[in-house]
């Protein structure tokens, strides 16, 4: 933490300082690189330094400001740092050996916020000149300048496909803006001081907006309507994120217990959160009531998982435990102690049997979930990259994680040994799936392409790419013959399981396609999407079979029945549906 004379490093955890590393300036802004080893800081003495987080070590000054250092961020493959400042520019430096790679000149006033596209090719940058300026990063031109606030620029976030910029202002609007054109395509408007810091859902349906008037807003980005506002908060916000796989809003203010940890249960009636007040509370998801209170923690509670059937919960915590909970009466069932560290996830088997914990200590453990047996196997001790999907074998006896460095990893399910760990080109992997038979892995990349991988030595069998934005969605056919993908641009693609051929192109959806599923014959195929709207296809030949509509928000999962004749749908608009299956295509 800056803002003061010196660095203030602290555990997550449990807020205990770690390391405090002397400045002889005031520090104005603060962030990691990527891999979280290096912290650079930007200081009113007009300088940007980077720091080694593990021991404190000055690893390089920048010096070529002329004025205070506002801003600092880190490109997505840590290379690059960009630096704002009260001389009006922005500046890029090549991190490793600490060269002025390129001078942006342009704004006429001071800047205040500058942030990375996800690929690294686009820098935004706002400013007290009341614009945004997007600026190519490989050969430093400017690309556009966005005008409309009536106020300063606060704040800027891209959405995670690239397409939309967020924009934050001390005229207390948040304005979204096409990256592409420039154009306006909606003011967001009800916050009643300046905007502090807006941020995307790793999905980019939802974006949240904190202000200087106390409270959190959550809007539609899609129509720009209110989901809600929160309210409650003593304190303005300084910054706040979405966790990686979006069911985390995190507020970090001064001297507050935020809550770090939210899950449904899986029939959708049930809400389950963590609190750094060393709670998890169990709430009603129809009414809001507080069902149960689970207090016996001394620690943040950091995650929580139910059980397929719904009956039990699992948390894990700072304290570096795991603990299972009867739902029903709020009972402690067990507590596993083994992780040396935080407690970052939990996961359940799809048989419910095991557990699987993932911590800082790096390691993945599993554990009895059913009984008393502990299998404490430590696994790829030196793991850091986020995990942003993962998926259980069919059979039960390999775990897939994808990771945001763009790896896939193969764990035995059993015993946690780690089987493969599987290299891609992408910058991240959003999906895993395996065949009915467990033999191979598909994995959904931002680099727009299928990997379709051996599970046994974990060859690259094929990729496939005929897509044209990132693959959000995967599924394979029952029969095994078929594999299904959702891209973000909500086109949805049929190819041959075996040999890789593009067999069908089926559009129309409007936004991305966030999930998929085929009937249990493998004749039929169901998505659903981020438009609210679900669609039958025929596999065989493509055709639309029906559209249902009736959610309104986003469709987020969506299941057959095991006899077929059942649809079960889950939306973000809270509510899980079941449709009859029709038979009769649309005309």
């Amino acid at each position: 933490m800056g803002g003061s004379i010196g660095i203030h490093l602290y555990n997550a955890a449990t807020l205990t300082e770690r390391a405090y590393i002397p400045s002889d300036s005031w520090i104005l802004c603060v962030a990691f690189s990527p891999d979280g080893l290096t912290l650079a800081t930007g200081s009113n003495d007009k300088t940007v330094r980077l720091w080694d987080v593990a021991d404190g070590r000055l690893l390089q000054t920048f010096a070529g400001h002329t004025g205070k250092v506002n801003c600092v961020a880190f490109s997505p493959d840590g290379l690059t740092l960009a630096t704002g400042s009260n001389d009006k520019t922005v500046r890029l430096w090549d991190v490793v050996d600490g060269r002025l790679l390129h001078t942006f000149a342009g704004h006429t006033g001071k800047v205040n916020c500058v942030v990375f596209s996800l690929d690294g090719l686009t820098l935004a940058s706002g400013s007290d000149d009341k614009t945004v300026r997007l600026w190519d990063v490989v050969d430093g031109r400017l690309l556009r300048a966005i005008t409309g606030h009536t106020n300063g620029i606060t704040c800027v976030a891209f959405s995670p496909d690239g397409r939309t910029l967020a924009a934050g202002s001390n005229d207390k609007t948040v304005r979204l803006w096409d990256v592409a054109d420039g154009r306006l395509l909606r003011a967001l408007t009800g916050h009643t001081n300046g905007i502090t810091c807006v941020a995307f859902s790793p999905d980019g349906r939802t974006l949240a907006s904190g202000s200087d008037d106390k409270t959190v807003r959550l809007w539609d980005v899609a129509d720009g309507r209110l989901m809600r506002a929160l309210e409650g908060h003593a304190k303005g916000f300084n910054r706040f994120f979405f966790s990686a796989d979006g069911g985390l809003l995190q507020a970090l203010e001064d001297y507050t217990h935020g809550v770090s940890s939210v899950a449904f249960a899986p029939d959708g009636r049930t809400l389950a959160s963590g609190s750094g007040d060393k709670t998890v509370r169990l709430w009603g998801v129809a009414d809001g009531r507080l069902l149960q209170a689970l207090e016996d923690y001394s620690h943040w509670v950091l995650c929580v998982a139910f059980a397929p059937d719904g009956r039990t919960l699992a948390s894990g915590s700072g304290d570096k435990t795991v603990r299972l909970w009867d739902v029903a009466d709020g009972r402690l069932l067990q507590t596993f102690e083994g992780h040396t560290d935080q407690v970052n996830s939990v996961a359940f088997a799809p048989d419910g049997r095991t557990l699987a914990s993932g911590s800082d200590d790096g390691t993945i453990r599993l554990w009895g979930a059913t009984d008393d047996r502990v299998l404490e196997t430590e696994v790829y001790p030196w793991i850091t990259e986020i995990v942003r999907s993962v998926a259980f074998a069919p059979d039960g006896r390999t775990l897939a994680s994808g990771y945001w460095d763009g790896n896939t990893r193969l764990w035995n399910a059993a015993n946690g040994d780690l089987l493969h760990i599987i290299e891609s080109r992408s910058n991240g992997v959003f999906c895993v799936a395996f065949s009915p038979d467990s033999s191979r892995l598909a994995s959904g990349t931002t680099e727009n392409t299928i990997c379709l991988w051996d599970v046994a030595d974990g060859r690259l069998l094929q990729t496939l790419e005929s897509q044209s934005d990132f693959v959000i969605s995967v599924a394979f056919a029952p029969d095994g013959r078929t594999l299904a993908s959702g891209s973000n641009d909500g086109i949805i693609r049929l190819w041959d399981a075996h040999d890789g051929r593009l067999l069908q192109t089926l559009e129309g959806h409007t936004e991305g396609v966030s999930s998929l599923a085929f009937s249990p014959d493998s004749d039929t195929l169901v998505s659903g999407a981020y438009n609210s709207t679900i669609r039958l296809w025929n596999v065989a030949d493509g055709r639309l079979l029906r559209t249902l509509e009736g959610h309104v928000g986003g469709v987020d999962s969506v299941a057959f029945s095991p006899d077929g004749r059942t649809l079960a749908s889950g939306s973000g608009d809270g509510t899980i549906r079941l449709w009859g299956v029709p038979v009769a295509a649309e005309p």
